[in-house]
């Protein structure tokens, strides 16, 4: 399993806060792409 970490508004009220979750291992004819900065 792969460990992403990230940041989640658990609801349209809260703010945004750190969030972990795992997914599954890539696969043959999945592409990974790996995010270094992102605005928003």
């Amino acid at each position: 399993m792969i460990d992403i970490h990230g940041y989640t508004a658990l609801s349209a009220t809260t703010p945004l806060a750190p969030f972990t979750f795992s997914r599954r291992e890539v696969g043959r004819q999945d592409v990974l792409i790996d995010i270094h900065y992102c605005g928003v």
